[in-house]
Formats: structure tokens, C-alpha cells, sequence
């Protein structure tokens, strides 16, 4: 059985702006995105520095060789 209510919203909060003013709100990061922002640089860097080995290294050069 389906019920139609409308969803309650609560009132944006009045603004404590000077007269006329919009006060300006920042929209700060979460630390958990901090955490996370600073955990994917880690595993990055580690894999980052793992050597290429050979066969893709060919592979590469192949590609980067100009053609004529």
C-alpha cells in the first residue's frame, strides 16, 4: 500500500550576514576524505616506485619510436 506524504524539509537557517549580505558558507572535507585522499597517494607512490619490467619497458619504447 502506497502512501503519498510529502517529505518534511527543515527551514534553511537565517542568514547572520551584514544588512543585504549573503553569508558566504564553506563547505568543509570530511576527515574521512582526508584519510582516504592521503591512503590512495600512499599505495600510488608505492606502486609508482615498483620498477618497469622489461617486456613493458620494450613495449613502451615501441610505441615512443617515431615512425617515418
Amino acid at each position: 500500500m502506497e502512501q503519498d506524504h510529502p517529505i518534511a524539509t527543515p527551514p534553511d537557517p537565517p542568514d547572520a550576514g551584514a544588512a543585504g549580505q549573503p553569508v558566504v558558507r564553506e563547505r568543509r572535507r570530511a576527515p574521512r576524505a582526508d584519510w582516504v585522499d592521503a591512503r590512495l597517494k600512499t599505495l600510488y607512490d608505492r606502486v609508482a616506485a615498483e620498477p618497469i619490467p622489461d617486456e613493458l619497458q620494450a613495449v613502451i619504447d615501441r610505441l615512443t619510436e617515431p615512425r617515418i
